[in-house]
Formats: C-alpha cells, sequence, structure tokens
C-alpha cells in the first residue's frame, strides 16, 4: 500500500480525483481515503501543516493501516 499525505485540502483532492473506489475512513476527525491509483492500493489523508502534524499522521498510517 502506498500513504500520500498532504498538507493542504488541494493537494488531497487532487490524488482522491485519481483514485478508483474511494472510501473514507474516519480516525480521531481525521479522514482516510482508502482506494486504487491504477493497480496501487493507495490511501490519503490530509495532516495541516508543519512537521509535527506530518509525523502524527504517519505514525497514525503505520499503526492503523
Amino acid at each position: 500500500m502506498i500513504a500520500l499525505i498532504g498538507a493542504m485540502p488541494e493537494e488531497v483532492k487532487a490524488i482522491r480525483d485519481h483514485m478508483k473506489n474511494a472510501v473514507c475512513h474516519t480516525y480521531k476527525k481525521q479522514k482516510f481515503y482508502v482506494g486504487n491509483i491504477g493497480r496501487r492500493k493507495c490511501i490519503a489523508t490530509q495532516c495541516g501543516v508543519g512537521k509535527t502534524n506530518a509525523a502524527v499522521t504517519a505514525a497514525i498510517l503505520m499503526e492503523r493501516y
């Protein structure tokens, strides 16, 4: 699985627009979009600006997915 983290909503929307069969999962008010890009299973989420937000989001991705 490929995980893609965007800081801004526009970045995640651009990724979601390329996903097929995207399903939204919510965990602690954060949305994770799971789907396929081509033949690869992908997950996309928005973390917000800053390296702390990115690190926390990456940890959640590794733990849950």
